[in-house]
């Protein structure tokens, strides 16, 4: 899939290939994505995902804790890609 531009969802990198750019996915936000979904599965809401993920060191791109809006929009756009 080739990427124009904007903002590369969390969870992907753009890099180029021919010159065109293409996401792939970054190994480390990934984690982070499986260990949400986890979470959700195990009965935890929003806040509580938030507050578990700033807890055990993952970081979102933007600041140095999880909000739940951002958890939200994380696991839908992945909800989406799946």
């Amino acid at each position: 899939a080739s990427y124009v531009e904007g903002r590369v969802p969390f969870g992907y990198r753009a890099v180029k290939a021919d010159g065109i750019p293409v996401r792939v996915p970054e190994p480390t936000e990934q984690a982070t994505i499986a260990r949400m979904k986890q979470l959700r599965e195990d009965g935890y809401s929003l806040a509580k995902v938030a507050e578990t993920l700033t807890a055990e060191g993952r970081k979102p791109r933007a600041g140095d804790r999880w909000y739940e809006k951002q958890i939200a929009r994380v696991l839908g756009r992945a909800a989406i890609a799946s």
